[in-house]
């Protein structure tokens, strides 16, 4: 049977075996010559907009010459030329409204049938929250949002910015810390900030106050606390320093580590990222529980007390998270991240990937169970941004903009 080109037709399948036929499928309409359905519909959260992506259809014998998504509720749409990246913003979207989309393909015989809906997604607004340096790290103790700085004579060395948690307002600039500060982590009543002077600063969180200042080993690359300690990674010595929370002093200097950088504590366990491995010591003497290859570099890690989320972005199975047990270390799974991570936080609920190398993405993952949550677009490039989550606002560094990105998680 010929078909004619622009006619609609309704087309249904069933499969044989030897047992014989099984039913027809749902019929679905197709128009012979134009397009077929795009597929995969990805959205990605914005402000008042949304990032719709798809996987361009079979063309049908004419080269497509554009494509259209529209969103539901609202019928807003975007559209691209049929040589485009896969990729537009739908515009003038709702903060607060959940929004499907869909997608078709246009060529010289008309418009395709539409794509599947995409999941749900609610565009919500970003704030930019300009600093006075160029922003290194963030830590969110819920009411409090720490930022570490480098600084210029004019602004001076070694700033610390305090924002207030609840809208990010700028409570106070804190200056002359000396050094580069890098590394910072609070408990809510103290601050401990590690610097390029190979010092770590303990500051009193009501008021910004210097309590103390100590050596922390060569080259800190990594601090935390869980309150009654305070745990350092050395880069250079290799090593692990441990640090009385109440005074500064030193308890211990752990070695036999390879390239350590980043460190968390969640109060039993500390958790040390290493070249192939993360290494998990007891919290109570620094003694090493034991060694997790993870068969990559992890790059940076987050604990929440139940999990131990680590970031992959070198090696052969590189743009990965991998969930650990945390109460035993044992490996719960592997997610693959299609973007470039190098970032990441957990809250308990919620697990942030930042993704500064593609237009400043934020990957969500459920803390319960590591499935993707959303994608969400911050319409900035992003540099080598670093996150804090408190749970009900997201606080992510932007090195290109001197800035802190501010969105409710």
């Amino acid at each position: 049977m010929s078909l004619l080109n622009g006619d609609i037709y309704s087309v249904t399948v069933r499969a044989s075996n030897i047992a014989g036929k099984g039913p027809w499928s749902a019929p679905i309409q197709v128009t012979p010559g134009v397009p077929g359905r795009p597929t995969n519909v990805t959205v990605v959260r914005g402000d008042v907009s949304d990032l719709v992506g798809w996987t361009a259809p079979a063309a049908n014998g004419s080269a497509v010459t554009k494509y259209t998504a529209t969103s539901s509720p609202g019928s807003f749409t975007c559209t691209v030329g049929g040589q485009s990246y896969p990729l537009c913003w739908v515009t003038g979207l709702t903060n607060g409204t959940p929004y499907t989309f869909t997608v078709t393909a246009t060529n010289v015989n008309g418009t395709g049938a539409p794509s599947a809906p995409s999941g749900s997604v609610t565009p919500a607004p970003v704030q930019t929250i300009p600093v006075a340096g160029t922003p290194f790290d963030a830590y969110s103790d819920g009411t409090h949002v720490w930022v570490t700085e480098s600084g210029t004579a004019a602004t001076g060395y070694g700033i610390v910015t305090e924002l207030n948690a609840s809208d990010g307002s700028v409570v106070r600039t804190i200056s002359g810390l000396g050094g580069e500060p890098g590394p910072i982590s609070s408990d809510g009543t103290h601050v401990w900030v590690g610097n390029s002077d190979n010092m770590v600063t303990e500051l009193n969180a009501s008021d910004g106050s210097v309590v103390w200042t100590v050596s922390a080993g060569t080259y800190v690359q990594g601090v935390s606390s869980d309150g009654t300690h305070i745990w350092v990674t050395n880069l250079v010595t290799q090593t692990v320093t441990e640090l009385n929370a109440s005074d500064g002093s030193l308890v211990q200097t752990i070695g036999g580590f390879e390239s350590p950088r980043s460190i968390v504590s969640d109060g039993t366990y500390v958790w040390v990222t290493e070249i192939g491995k993360v290494t998990q010591l007891n919290a109570s003497d620094g003694s090493v529980v034991q060694s997790i290859y993870v068969g990559f570099i992890p790059y940076a890690i987050s604990a929440d007390g139940t999990h131990v989320w680590v970031l992959n972005n070198q090696g052969k199975a590189h743009n990965t998270v991998t969930e650990l047990n945390a109460s035993d270390g044992s490996l719960v799974q592997t997610i693959p991240l299609a973007r470039y991570p190098h970032a990441i936080c957990s809250d308990g609920t919620h697990v942030w990937v930042v993704d500064g190398l593609d237009g400043g993405a934020i990957t969500e993952l459920n803390a319960s169970d590591g499935s993707l949550v959303q994608n969400i677009a911050t319409g900035q490039g992003l540099g080598a941004g670093t996150i804090s989550s408190d749970g009900a606002h997201v606080w992510v560094t932007n090195s290109q903009s001197n800035s802190i990105i501010d969105f409710a998680a």
